[in-house]
């Protein structure tokens, strides 16, 4: 499996990935006039013996793709089996981009005092998935870092462009378009995959109910929860249409996900279908 990119994001180092300029690689691109000083290894000497004259072939250059990872373990996300998902997820990804050759990334978001989020890599090869792995089992969940922050600490240590992946509920404070807007302006396409709970994708409240932010530890009481749930669900509707809309417009994609859905149906179906990998 590969990562299937909308636009060709690349770095400038030497990769798997074809770029817009002309290079070496061996995938032919087209023919040009032979102009005194050009190569001569790189005429077709099969049209100069048809037509008596040289026209050189140009082929693609390949360039480096950088896949960044981005888990979100802020404390929302320890609820109902997200991060763990998130976990998984990020494991899977991270192996498709290294056995891709594809320089990868993770960082974790959680520690809102830390100058540089929590992170491994960059790096590529399948040789590393192992210690990749290991960094994703020794994370911890429950923090209070915002997706906005998190990701300018990111682009302070980060450089190359490419794939920026977020695994969130997107349920957090700060500007979350501002995100999606830093990630872009560095050359990441972020590519949004929202991870919620089966109970805040159907919440199923009735009568008087006490709600608690476990990340601020604020409180709300509320009564007539029939009504409530109504504009919940449809804060969560325009929430996730204006994340879509805010990865589409950068290069990216969306999708979304229940925490307790099959991660195989998931990885191999979902998302290739939607286009994120083949």
């Amino acid at each position: 499996m590969r990562f299937s990119p909308r636009t060709r994001l690349t770095s400038r180092s030497r990769g798997d990935h074809l770029s817009g300029r002309g290079g070496n690689s061996t995938e032919f691109s087209d023919y040009r006039d032979y102009s005194p000083g050009d190569d001569m290894r790189f005429i077709d000497w099969n049209i100069f013996s048809r037509l008596q004259k040289p026209y050189l072939k140009l082929f693609h250059l390949e360039e480096e793709m950088n896949l960044v990872i981005i888990i979100d373990a802020s404390a929302s996300m320890n609820f109902g089996g997200k991060y763990e998902l998130a976990t998984k997820l990020a494991s899977a990804f991270a192996t498709i981009g290294l056995y891709s050759n594809e320089k990868v990334s993770i960082y974790t978001l959680d520690d809102e005092k830390a100058s540089i989020p929590q992170h491994i890599g960059p790096a590529s090869g399948r040789f590393n998935s192992s210690k990749f792995n290991r960094f994703i089992g020794d994370t911890n969940c429950g923090g209070a870092q915002t997706l906005e922050t998190g990701v300018e600490k990111i682009l302070k240590k980060h450089s190359g462009r490419g794939m920026a992946i977020i695994l969130s509920d997107f349920l957090t404070a700060g500007d979350l378009q501002k995100s999606f807007n830093l990630l872009f302006s560095k050359g990441l396409a972020p590519y949004a995959l929202q991870i919620l709970s089966p109970e805040e994708l159907n919440p199923e409240i009735s009568g008087d109910a006490r709600f608690v932010d476990c990340e601020t530890q604020v409180t709300l009481d509320i009564s007539a929860a029939g009504q409530l749930t109504e504009i919940y669900l449809e804060y969560l509707h325009s929430l996730q249409q204006n994340v879509n809309d805010w990865a589409r417009n950068r290069s990216g994609l969306y999708a979304s996900c229940s925490s307790d859905c099959d991660l195989d149906a998931l990885l191999f179906d979902t998302l290739v279908r939607r286009g994120w990998i083949k």
